[in-house]
């Protein structure tokens, strides 16, 4: 019976528990992020709804369908008013139960901006870069895109050793206080024959191997180039 089409009557009643209990829908209820309490809450409809194979998943399955429903017919509404057409023309859902579902609906998009600030607010500067090198990385050729991120990596290698040794040296409290910047600028002037090691050393891997057939194989040798590289400068 769970499988049949329920009647509009029903989906309402449906609806109306649901709602009934906030926290699986209001993101702002105290007892949200509460899993037993949530727990409860479906256990309390399956219950109530009393209706053979009708059990916690078909409740999570009833009320995803229902959004995915009145997210669509809200998209229509919106649609027909965009196109311009007149007050009579304007798209007009026929289902019944839409308005029932319009509060948990409105606390779905509250969320949804709320989860986006939240994101936004907690992605610093270093974050930003890091999408903006990666989406430079994709317009690249592969073999480009390789050579570049191998590059990257030995100088983060560089970076890292040398923020390591700072950190682990006896004042270095006074010297955790300078600027990043000044260490970018303190290993620019060594970065570039790293790189070419970097280079040469991909270069002698891909020609001692014969069988590079997958872009993995290549990623594998271009990261163990930058490594040898580390040890290489850190011999020197």
């Amino acid at each position: 019976m769970a499988k049949n089409k329920w009647h509009c009557d029903t989906t309402i009643k449906f609806i109306q528990q649901y709602k009934s209990h906030s926290c699986l829908w209001n993101f702002q209820s105290t007892d949200y992020k509460n899993k037993q309490k949530r727990d409860a809450a479906i256990a309390a409809i399956v219950e109530e709804k009393d209706i053979d194979g009708f059990g916690v998943q078909e409740v999570k399955n009833k009320t995803k369908n229902l959004r995915s429903t009145y997210s669509q017919e809200l998209n229509k509404i919106n649609d027909s008013k965009r196109s311009g057409a007149g007050l009579s023309n304007v798209y007009t859902s026929n289902i019944k139960w839409l308005n029932e579902m319009e509060e948990v609906f409105i606390h779905d998009l509250k969320r949804k901006t709320y989860e986006n600030q939240v994101n936004s607010a907690e992605e610093n500067p270093l974050d930003v870069f890091g999408k903006s090198v990666a989406s430079q990385l994709k317009t690249f050729s592969v073999e480009n895109a390789l050579l570049a991120q191998c590059r990257i990596q030995s100088l983060l290698s560089e970076i890292g050793i040398k923020d390591y040794r700072e950190k682990s040296a006896p004042n270095s409290s006074s010297q955790r206080s300078s600027s990043v910047f000044s260490n970018f600028t303190d290993v620019s002037y060594t970065s570039t024959a790293s790189t070419d090691h970097v280079t040469n050393r991909f270069d002698d891997l891909t020609s001692e191997s014969d069988t590079l057939r997958t872009t993995s194989d290549i990623i594998t040798l271009a990261m163990a180039a930058a490594c040898d590289s580390d040890i290489g400068n850190e011999q020197i």
